[in-house]
């Protein structure tokens, strides 16, 4: 059957179709916004927005997009040299090196852009902010000291003076001994700091040296480390003769010293006189002879001490005894050492005083049956002579000791 179509119905068809056209460019523009962000590049940069560095390292900046892009890098710091501006292709890493100016933060901030496009009209951008903290410098100082440090072992150094130009920084330092004892490390002291400490040697008349290593710290930042060394000179240590004794008279030899490093020189005392040695000297003692004018030993104490490199050593004595001569002098009635006597019959006892520095006597020459004896500074002869083979008799008396 064949349909007629009135013009009322064609007008209302066409009245739907208009109402399609504005949804239609909607979706359009709404097509070519997505087309277009699509071409934007995304910028990725590590770190994302902000870090913090030492002065004099390495920004380590990566940079990259999801397409392919060109990166426009510029910087814009205060307070920091060795920034760069940089037009490269992603990715890219800025591995700039920055150093501050001043002892305090500096900051740097890096803006990284794409060029505008028709496919981007507005392009991309992204910030990325450095904050940089200042390494410490040291400065070392000895008040009233020129040239190298150097000590006597057991005394103090002389005290080192240490600051750092960052404000709040801590000073740290560790010791290396070669042959010292006393160094002790420090940490977290501070800035101004000082050490001061007592060393010795740790061998006897062995040069030793220790090295503080010291640094600065501030803000996480550690400075670069100085060397301080300090020479430990050993005092000396002097060997003497051992104890000697002499008897009046006698020439008592030259004392020879020696020393422990080599070299020393030598400043001695003696607390007696009376035996012939003067009461001090320098160097070796000269020889001398012995002198004793009493009945009693004399004991004199020489005390030795060494000098090096203005190192003084520790004094150490010695003695040197002089006894008086021996005397022997016949205490019994004159004439008794002179006797005639039957065989048979005792001798009348002859006595002798022993004195000065002997200690005893003995005797030769005595007949048989005659003995001798010592006591107490007196030495006897008694007994009676059973032969006369060999008279008369000759004896000799001889002192021991002293």
């Amino acid at each position: 059957m064949k349909k007629n179509f009135t013009s009322s119905n064609l007008t209302s068809t066409n009245s739907n179709l208009w109402l399609l056209f504005p949804l239609f460019f909607i979706l359009i523009f709404f097509n070519n916004l997505q087309r277009l962000d699509a071409q934007c590049p995304i910028i990725t940069a590590t770190p994302l927005s902000s870090t913090t560095i030492c002065s004099n390292s390495n920004t380590n900046i990566s940079v990259s997009s999801d397409i392919p892009a060109t990166l426009t890098i510029t910087s814009s710091v205060v307070n920091l040299a060795g920034n760069n501006d940089f037009v490269e292709l992603a990715p890219y890493t800025v591995d700039d090196v920055l150093a501050t100016l001043l002892p305090s933060d500096g900051s740097v901030i890096y803006t990284i852009t794409t060029p505008a496009s028709g496919a981007c009209p507005l392009g991309t951008s992204q910030d990325v902010t450095i904050t940089v903290h200042p390494k410490p410098t040291l400065t070392l100082s000895i008040p009233n000291q020129t040239g190298a440090s150097a000590i006597c072992s057991g005394n103090m150094m002389n005290a080192l003076s240490i600051s750092a130009d960052v404000p709040s920084s801590l000073i740290n330092w560790t010791v290396t001994q070669s042959n010292t004892l006393g160094a002790s490390a420090g940490t977290g002291v501070p800035s101004p700091a000082s050490i001061s400490q007592a060393l010795s040697s740790a061998t006897l008349g062995v040069l030793g040296l220790t090295t503080f290593s010291i640094s600065a710290s501030a803000n996480g930042c550690t400075s670069n480390s100085s060397d301080y060394k300090v020479q430990v000179n050993p005092k000396p240590l002097v060997t003497v003769p051992a104890n000697t004794s002499y008897c009046a008279g006698d020439v008592v030899p030259a004392s020879v010293f020696t020393s422990t490093p080599s070299g020393a020189t030598y400043a001695w005392t003696n607390d007696k006189v009376s035996i012939g040695l003067a009461a001090s000297g320098t160097g070796n003692t000269s020889s001398f002879t012995a002198v004793n004018a009493t009945n009693a030993a004399i004991v004199a104490n020489v005390c030795v001490i060494p000098t090096k490199s203005t190192c003084v050593g520790n004094q150490v004595c010695y003695t040197i005894t002089v006894n008086p001569k021996p005397t022997i002098s016949l205490s019994s009635a004159v004439g008794s050492d002179a006797q005639a006597v039957c065989l048979g019959n005792p001798i009348t006892n002859i006595t002798y005083a022993i004195g000065g520095g002997a200690t005893g006597a003995s005797v030769t020459g005595l007949p048989a049956g005659v003995s001798s004896s010592y006591s107490g500074g007196v030495f006897t002869i008694s007994g009676t002579p059973s032969t006369a083979v060999g008279s008369p008799f000759s004896y000799t008396v001889t002192t021991s000791g002293g």
